[in-house]
């Protein structure tokens, strides 16, 4: 969208905020005319979004009865968080709190005897899904992160990070102990605000006996290459075989100016019993993540983008069996880009989320009508919200997160039948009780070449039509990314409209959601 339209945009959406008020068009009173102050509710401020619980959707018990989600609270004042984790029914009823060591936990996995397995402090804890003392099953010197268990129990498979160039002054020169510099001839020298130290995430393998853990092999040993990929890589970067037998990783196998300009990761086997690499994408030329075997562990789907160097490409979900080498992609004919996808139990779908007009929602795809010509993408889920995380899955339906504009993230049940949401959690219920409503529209108007451009617009909790407010126009950045009704405590709405403003949000070009193309038009602009 070049500056025209932009300036565009913003005029025509501060006329129509103004002109509800005919009179005297001079300024004889203060701009913001609003009465926040009267209103019998509170709004949102800067403190009371501190005060709101983060809850995050660990994971369901293999009968689906149960969920595991965290609960992070921040001290403004100690400049510090708390993570724990609770268990409440799926159904619905009192959660019961899992954790309360000071620090995080995070959920590795519940197993079928009903054990939580999280980790703490780098280490491995299991506590009873019901209640009852915690025990600390790991004591591995450096600590894990990133754990996941084999399906047959008997392996662990964690990232650890690895030193293998020596970029400080004082690796190079032992006459400057003083030093503290970072010398560095190629790229890649940084990743988003980290400078590279020399160290490289790598993902390891060693035998597991409940809690003690075998000599661990270096999957990449010797290799500067990382995986889990920087910089927000993490455990979805490598998964287990149904089989335990072999372990897939994401990574990028690039040196130099080669590595920081492409997107060209490639999804890699190792055979455990072998200990040979085969790289399973090979011939893709784009970012390929998340790879993630069905159920019965005969298929793998995984996340694939196909140009390089476009980290903004449609994301399509690729199929692979690995009887005949066969790929199928799920979604090529379908005029979206994918976030995330999880397999149904039984193997017969894959449900996913993703940006459409203004929101995220739920989608799946049929896979036992795939011997079609065109794979059917179907969407599930509607209304003004967003899916987030999809976390298990139910006999009802899917255990997802969702939020709006004007509430934070809470997890429910969608039901596949009923197409609604419920509740599970309500862990900020109180304090969004009390906060007066900020409304929030979403409209139409006309871009500079005609076409409709959509914008949420969000109004402050005393919104009078026969007044003036001022108007904040939010162009989000990216520059290639959704503007949905996400919750979000860097750029809150809530919180700008609650300061008496009317918050403009337009979808412009740009943006996934509404079509490839409109995605694609600013690229290289």
């Amino acid at each position: 969208m070049n500056k025209l339209s932009v300036l565009t945009c913003a005029l025509i959406f501060c006329a129509y905020a103004h002109a509800q008020d005919t009179r005297d068009s001079r300024v004889d009173r203060p701009l913001i005319t609003n009465k926040l102050h009267q209103l019998k509710k509170d709004v949102m401020t800067p403190q009371k979004l501190w005060e709101l619980g983060r809850v995050s959707a660990e994971g369901v018990s293999p009968d689906g009865q149960y969920l595991v989600y965290g609960v992070s609270n921040y001290s403004f004042g100690e400049n510090k968080s708390e993570k724990n984790l609770f268990v409440i029914p799926v159904q619905g009823g009192a959660a019961t709190q899992l954790t309360d060591e000071p620090g995080g936990e995070s959920l590795v996995q519940i197993t079928e005897q009903g054990e939580v397995v999280y980790l703490f402090k780098g280490q491995l804890w299991s506590k009873p899904l019901q209640g009852g003392a915690a025990r600390q099953l790991t004591d591995v010197e450096g600590g894990l992160e990133n754990v996941k268990l084999s399906p047959d129990g008997k392996y662990i498979l964690f990232s650890r990070r690895v030193l293998l160039k020596k970029y400080h002054s004082t690796d190079k020169y032992e006459d400057l102990p003083q030093s503290n510099v970072y010398i560095y001839d190629d790229l890649d020298y940084r990743h988003w605000d980290t400078f590279h130290d020399g160290k490289f995430n790598h993902p390891f393998v060693a035998p597991y006996d409940n809690g003690r853990v075998g000599e661990a092999i270096d999957i990449l040993e010797g290799e500067p290459f990382y995986s889990p990929q920087m910089p927000f890589g993490g455990a979805d970067d490598f998964t287990w075989s149904a089989d335990s037998k072999a372990v897939l990783y994401v990574c990028k196998k690039k040196f130099g100016k080669d590595y920081a300009t492409s997107t060209d990761t490639d999804i890699y086997q190792y055979d455990l019993v072998s200990k040979t690499t085969t790289n399973l994408t090979e011939g893709l030329n784009g970012y390929d993540t998340h790879p993630m075997y069905s159920p019965d562990g005969k298929q793998l789907a995984w996340l694939s983008m196909k140009t390089d160097g476009y980290e903004a490409d449609k994301n399509d979900i690729i199929l692979l069996d690995p009887s005949s080498g066969k790929r199928i992609n799920l979604t090529e004919a379908w005029d979206g880009t994918v976030n995330s996808f999880v397999w149904s139990k039984d193997g017969s779908k894959i449900y996913f989320t993703a940006p459409t007009r203004g929101t995220v929602q739920l989608f799946a795809v049929n896979l036992s009508r795939r011997k079609k010509a065109v794979p059917h993408v179907q969407q599930i889920s509607d209304g003004a919200c967003d899916i987030g995380a999809i976390v298990g899955e139910t006999e009802e339906g899917l255990v997802v997160t969702s939020t709006t504009m004007t509430r934070a993230a809470e997890v429910y049940l969608y039901h596949l039948k009923k197409r609604t949401l419920a509740a599970i959690t309500h862990v900020n219920d109180a304090i969004f009780g009390r906060l007066a409503e900020t409304k929030v529209v979403g409209r139409f108007t006309k871009a500079s070449d005609g076409a409709d451009l959509f914008s949420w617009v969000i109004y402050p909790p005393d919104f009078d039509p026969g007044k003036k407010y001022p108007v904040l126009l939010f162009c989000q950045g990216g520059p290639q990314s959704a503007t949905t009704q996400g919750y979000s405590y860097r750029w809150n709405f809530q919180l700008m409209a609650s300061q008496g403003y009317i918050v403009i949000l337009p979808n412009r070009r740009g943006m996934p959601g509404w079509g490839v193309k409109w995605n694609h038009d600013i690229s290289k602009d």
